[in-house]
């Protein structure tokens, strides 16, 4: 992560037909065009020169802490990296492939229910350190914006951290959180900025399940 190199290449359109569908998949990402290596011959990494981008720092720190957790939980597969981190890459082949049989493939991909397991079990450590609700809620603040960059800003992720974030925000401005409303600003301000992000299937289901349980929330309590 962070290497310069310099090739011979060719630009081409995303391809949306085949086997693959590339319009599908590179769109939702913020991916326009494929640039495709016509000679390997030509490809050569530069040693003496790397990228300091902030996008970059913060790839390298998500391997840094799949490595360590790879440590802490050895022999666990690459499952912990990847609900942690999003990285499924030190996964063990037989075992994704059971999750996938299964049909629970999708615990392994990073979404807003692992980012409020981890936000709200760091409240509740918080909490028990008697800390004061202001220095709390920034604490928090702070670590949803960070876990927000160690998984590279994935649409789920940055949906539950921008509703969370304005949660806790709305006690410095003495307003009652409203989670509704919450949830279409924290979809509009990821539109706003990645408008492709509206073809996105993740962020779509996301977005779609989180209304479907408050307004099911909504009408369970008025019945009771």
């Amino acid at each position: 992560v962070g290497d310069l190199f310099t090739a011979d290449v060719t630009f081409r359109a995303l391809d949306g037909g085949g086997s693959f569908d590339e319009e599908s998949y590179y769109l939702p990402r913020g991916v326009m065009t494929v640039v495709d290596v016509t000679d390997d011959a030509l490809f050569c990494v530069l040693p003496d020169e790397k990228s300091n981008s902030f996008t970059v720092a913060l790839s390298r720190l998500r391997s840094r802490v799949a490595a360590i957790i790879g440590v802490m939980t050895e022999g666990g597969y690459g499952i912990a990296e990847a609900v942690f981190t999003g990285i499924r890459s030190s996964m063990d082949p037989a075992s994704y492939r059971d999750f996938k049989y299964i049909g629970a493939a999708h615990l392994l991909a990073v979404s807003g229910q692992h980012f409020s397991i981890i936000i709200g079990g760091l409240e509740v450590l918080l909490r028990r350190a008697m800390l004061h609700r202001t220095a709390r809620n920034a604490a928090l603040i702070t670590a949803s914006v960070l876990y927000m960059g160690l998984t590279g800003f994935s649409s789920t992720v940055l949906r539950a951290g921008i509703m969370m974030i304005l949660y806790l925000a709305s006690y410095f401005f003495r307003r009652e959180p409203d989670s509704v409303t919450s949830l279409f600003l924290s979809v509009t301000t990821i539109t706003i900025f990645s408008p492709a992000s509206i073809f996105d299937a993740a962020l779509l289901l996301s977005f779609s399940a989180m209304l479907g349980c408050l307004v099911a929330r909504g009408l369970f309590l008025r019945g009771f």
